[in-house]
């Protein structure tokens, strides 16, 4: 039984209980960059150990996030293949 929170467009708290079916992967292990590491913004490689857990589990694709704070900047890399 898992528990669920959440909150409408309105700003309205929801909570709720059901049984959760699906194998949620866990977080990859990222080898880099390293936390708190300076990069080039030209030249960034990360990279990550694939995700093996939990058991059962079966990665079809990943997706990179990278943010940064100041000023707020986001960029997303989709549909990256398992390998």
């Amino acid at each position: 039984m898992r528990l669920f929170v959440g909150q409408t467009v309105e700003g309205q708290w929801m909570i709720g209980t059901d049984t959760f079916t699906h194998n949620i992967p866990d977080m990859p292990v990222l080898l880099t960059p390293e936390e708190g590491d300076v990069v080039d913004p030209s030249n960034v490689i990360v990279s990550w150990e694939p995700v093996t857990s939990p058991p059962g589990v079966v990665i079809e694709g990943y997706e990179v996030v990278v943010e940064r704070d100041e000023p707020h900047r986001e960029v997303k890399i989709s549909n990256l293949p398992a390998t």
